[in-house]
């Protein structure tokens, strides 16, 4: 599906993360995401540096302003789509991990 799409809209009033989201991002695709108080990841996110970021998911005319930037802009698209792919690896399972192990790593080391 990710594959056959050009990018990802997630209008949502309520998402703790939104696996959908990276997991789009992972693939390449411009993402449009309701702000941080309604999904989770766009709070990890920069408007209009690796997402789209809309203000309110219930305003259907902001959706259609954001979508229509992505079809008349060509620039912002890819841009968007480099950035997704760039943020997608900083979360990969190998990646955190890692970023799990060295915590415990650290916590595990013996006083002084």
């Amino acid at each position: 599906m990710y594959a056959a799409a050009d990018c990802l809209a997630h209008p949502t009033r309520e998402d703790t993360f939104a696996m959908v989201v990276l997991e789009a991002m992972a693939h390449g695709l411009p993402v449009l995401v309701s702000q941080q108080q309604y999904c989770g990841i766009a709070g990890l996110l920069t408007h209009e540096c690796d997402a789209l970021l809309l203000q309110d998911p219930s305003d259907a005319e902001a959706l259609a302003q954001a979508l229509n930037r992505l079809i008349d802009e060509p620039a912002l698209r890819q841009r968007l789509s480099v950035a997704a792919t760039e943020f997608a690896r900083a979360y990969l399972w190998e990646a955190l991990a890692r970023q799990q192990e060295a915590i415990y790593a650290e916590l595990c080391k013996p006083s002084r």
